[in-house]
């Protein structure tokens, strides 16, 4: 049974739905728990200005999702890769004993969505390098 902070939650879910333009986005889609998570953000001056999650999954996947982006918002790229398993099981706070392999999804597909974000900035730098020489 979840515990009724979770329960609340879930109903009211703040950070659930497609963020279009995002400058990153995370997939995963976990074998073992036939959960596909998506994790989209915003980066202005290093710093994710928002994020949205889209997910198939449990009511404690969600949750922890949920709480993963608004854990992340506000924060440096660097800070985001510093949040420990720890810091988002205290961030959700009542957790069912066998959710805790979800957190650690919910930190892999957040990885995701940084290192394309990554990505496409080096891309896009390797494109104006060309364009000035």
């Amino acid at each position: 049974m979840y515990a009724r902070q979770l329960i609340d939650r879930f109903m009211n879910l703040k950070n659930s739905g497609l963020l279009k333009g995002a400058d990153g986005v995370g997939t995963l889609k976990d074998e073992k728990t036939a959960q596909t998570l998506k994790i989209y953000i915003k980066v202005e001056d290093d710093v994710i200005k928002e994020a949205k999650f889209k997910a198939f999954g449990c009511v404690a996947m969600l949750c922890i999702l949920d709480c993963l982006v608004d854990l992340i918002k506000g924060k440096t790229i660097e800070e985001c890769y510093q949040i420990s398993i720890q810091d988002l099981e205290n961030e959700v706070k009542e957790l069912p004993c066998d959710a805790k392999n979800h957190l650690l999804l919910a930190l892999s597909v957040l990885d995701l969505s940084i290192k394309d974000y990554i990505k496409k900035q080096e891309k896009l730098a390797k494109k104006l390098s060309t364009l000035n020489d």
